[in-house]
C-alpha cells in the first residue's frame, strides 16, 4: 500500500481508480484491481479497499471467484479461512495442503504460524475434525503435504483457482 497526505492507506488499485477519476468503483467490473489490491494486502495487516480490513476483503473477494470449481488452498492452518472458501465459494471439491510441520529454516524463525510439532500435530486433527462432513462427503480432501509435492496429484487444469497462504517472513 501507498500512503496519501491524510495518512489513509490505499491499495494499489485504488490508488489506480484514483488517478483515473473513478472514486467509487463498482468491483465487479474490475477483476484485476481486485487481485492487485489482494496482493497488497495477503502480507500485512493493513486497511485498504474502502476501508475493508484484510478479512472483510478475503470474503468479499470469495464472492467473486466461480462456485462448484475444483480449488486448493495452500497454506490451512487452522482452516478458517477454508470454511470461508466453503461457506461462500461453493468449490464441488476443496484440496486443503498443508504440511503442518514446525520449519527449523532460520527463515520460518518470524512466521506466527510457525508453531510447535505438537500443536502442529493438533492443528491437523483440529482440521480433520471441523470438515469431518465434507471430509465425508467428498468435497474436502486434505494433504498434509508441502504443496511442491502435493502439485503431483493434480492434473493440468484440474484446478480452477488456488488461494496460496503459506510462508508469512517475506513481503
Amino acid at each position: 500500500t501507498q500512503q496519501r497526505g491524510t495518512g489513509e492507506q490505499r491499495s494499489a488499485g485504488s490508488l489506480r481508480r484514483r488517478e483515473r477519476g473513478q472514486e467509487q468503483h463498482d468491483y465487479r467490473h474490475d477483476f484485476t484491481d481486485h487481485l492487485l489490491d489482494l496482493a497488497c494486502l495477503c502480507r500485512r495487516p493493513c486497511i485498504g479497499l474502502n476501508g475493508l480490513a484484510r478479512a472483510q476483503f478475503l470474503e468479499q473477494l470469495l464472492r467473486f471467484l466461480p462456485e462448484g470449481g475444483e480449488v486448493a488452498e495452500i497454506g490451512v492452518a487452522n482452516g478458517d479461512f477454508s470454511q470461508d472458501i466453503l461457506t461462500h465459494a461453493k468449490p464441488r471439491r476443496l484440496h486443503l495442503i498443508d504440511p503442518w510441520e514446525h520449519q527449523e529454516r532460520t527463515d520460518y524463525a518470524n512466521d506466527p504460524g510457525n508453531v510447535a510439532e505438537s500443536a502442529q500435530d493438533d492443528r491437523f486433527n483440529a482440521v480433520l475434525e471441523r470438515f469431518r462432513a465434507q471430509i465425508d462427503g467428498g468435497i474436502v480432501k486434505v494433504h498434509r503435504d508441502y504443496s511442491e509435492d502435493a502439485a503431483v496429484l493434480f492434473g493440468a487444469g484440474q484446478l480452477d483457482w488456488i488461494y496460496v497462504d503459506g510462508m508469512h517472513t517475506v513481503d
